[in-house]
């Protein structure tokens, strides 16, 4: 890739994270969880409606989605996304300006 991975890892940061977690411990589960399953970073998103774990590569990417769900179990919900060049993360295709 183009980008920094390790730059935008260590770049990771939600205020709310710590407070989300103590509230619903099982968005802590689904961050330990990807982590265990070999995510470079992980974070909550926003508020909480997800948590998002960064990886090497798609195939990284896919081995991280499996072992997440083989270790939190088949409810678990994955997306894989990726960067773009310019740092924009697309997880349903393009993105269109509306006026």
């Amino acid at each position: 890739t183009d980008w920094d991975m390790d730059a935008a890892i260590r770049g990771l940061y939600n205020s709310l994270e710590r407070t989300v977690y103590r509230k619903y411990p099982l968005l802590a589960m689904i961050a330990d969880g990807l982590r265990e399953a070999g995510a470079k970073g992980v974070l909550l998103s926003g508020s909480g409606a997800s948590v998002f774990a960064m990886a090497d590569s798609r195939p990284h990417a896919r081995v991280i989605a499996r072992d997440a769900v083989r270790i939190m179990g088949p409810w678990l919900w994955t997306k894989i996304a990726e960067v773009l060049p310019d740092g924009v993360t697309a997880a349903h295709g393009p993105l269109e300006a509306r006026v």
